[in-house]
C-alpha cells in the first residue's frame, strides 16, 4: 500500500465532471480508511439557474460501512442554497452533533433578503454550540448588499474582475443574465460591534458607472472615517474608455493622493488592440512618474 494507506482508489463522477463517489481499497480488495480518516465517500450537488454546480451533501464513511469519526475533521457536511448564493453551510460528527473542523466553523448561515433590484446577505459564523467565531473575512458577522443589472455578456467585464484583483459578482456569463454586483460589505466582530476585518477595513463601498463598470473603491474604519486597508490604500478609482476597457487604476491614501500600495505602484494604465486584447500595461509611482 502507498503512504496514504491503500492499494486502489476508484472515483465515480457525472457527466459535468462532479464527483459523485471515492473508495479506497487495500491489497485484497477490502475497504480500507486513509490518511484522511474515510474509506468512502459520497457526494450530491445541486444547479443554479446561472447552470453552477453547488455541492448540497458530503458523507464520509470508515472501512467497516458506518459514519467515519474523524478527529479534527466531519463525518458528513449540509449546505443550502438560495439559486446562486449559499443559505447554510454545517458539518457534523458520525454521533450527527455539529462539529467544527480545525481551523473552521461548524455553522456558516445566511439570511437572505431581496428585493427588486438588490439582495441583502448577513453572514453569520458558529461553532458547535452556536457561539459566534470568526470567519476567514475577520468577522463574526458578514453583511453584503449587491445590485443588479441585466448582464451584456462582454469579456470585457471578465477582463476587469481580472485586472482588477477582485471578485466583484455571482459570476454571470451570458447576455440576458442577471449579474449581482457587490455594493457594500461590514464586518462585525463576536461581541456584535462594529470591528476592522482581515482586510483591514470595516466597511467597504464600491460605486460603478451608468454601464456598470467598477469606478471607485472605498474602505472605512468603525469611527467611519478612511482607512488605509490591508493592500495599502484607502481608496481605488478606475477609469474605463468608450468601449468600457479598463485604461487606468489610481490608488490613493485617506487624503486622495496617491499613494503606492503593496505592490509597488500607484497607479497603473492599460492599451488594447483593436480586437480589445490586452496590448500594454505601464506602472507609476506616488509622484505620477514610471516606476519598476
Amino acid at each position: 500500500m502507498n503512504s496514504r494507506g491503500f492499494c486502489r482508489a476508484e472515483y465515480t463522477w457525472d457527466r459535468d465532471g462532479n464527483l459523485l463517489a471515492e473508495n479506497y481499497y487495500g491489497t485484497r480488495g477490502e475497504p480500507v480508511n486513509t490518511d484522511l480518516g474515510y474509506a468512502a465517500a459520497v457526494y450530491t450537488y445541486v444547479t443554479d439557474s446561472l447552470g453552477n454546480t453547488h455541492t448540497v451533501t458530503e458523507d464520509r464513511f470508515a472501512a467497516d460501512g458506518s459514519r467515519a469519526d474523524i478527529e479534527g475533521s466531519y463525518s458528513y457536511r449540509r449546505c443550502s442554497w438560495s439559486d446562486t448564493l449559499r443559505a447554510s453551510d454545517e458539518y457534523f460528527n458520525a454521533s450527527g452533533r455539529l462539529t467544527r473542523p480545525t481551523g473552521g466553523y461548524a455553522q456558516c448561515l445566511s439570511e437572505i433578503v431581496r428585493s427588486k433590484n438588490e439582495v441583502t446577505i448577513t453572514t453569520r459564523y458558529l461553532d458547535a454550540n452556536g457561539k459566534p467565531l470568526i470567519g476567514s473575512e475577520g468577522g463574526a458577522k458578514i453583511v453584503s448588499v449587491f445590485i443588479s443589472y441585466i448582464s451584456d455578456g462582454k469579456e470585457n467585464k471578465l477582463l476587469q474582475k481580472e485586472l482588477l484583483g477582485m471578485e466583484l459578482s455571482t459570476g454571470a456569463r451570458e447576455a440576458g443574465e442577471t449579474e449581482w454586483l457587490l455594493l457594500t460589505e461590514e464586518i462585525y466582530g463576536t461581541d456584535g460591534n462594529e470591528t476592522l476585518g482581515a482586510k483591514h477595513w470595516h466597511r467597504l463601498v464600491n460605486t460603478y458607472d451608468d454601464h456598470y463598470n467598477l469606478t471607485r473603491v472605498d474602505y472605512y474604519g468603525t469611527d467611519q472615517k478612511p482607512i488605509m486597508g490591508s493592500t495599502g490604500y484607502a481608496s481605488l478609482t478606475a477609469a474605463y474608455d468608450a468601449e468600457d476597457r479598463l485604461i487606468k487604476v489610481d490608488y490613493l491614501d485617506r487624503e486622495g493622493r496617491l499613494v503606492k500600495m503593496l505592490d509597488g505602484y500607484a497607479r497603473i494604465t492599460y492599451t488594447y488592440y483593436s480586437d480589445s486584447r490586452l496590448h500594454t500595461e505601464r506602472y507609476y509611482g506616488a509622484d505620477g512618474n514610471p516606476t519598476m
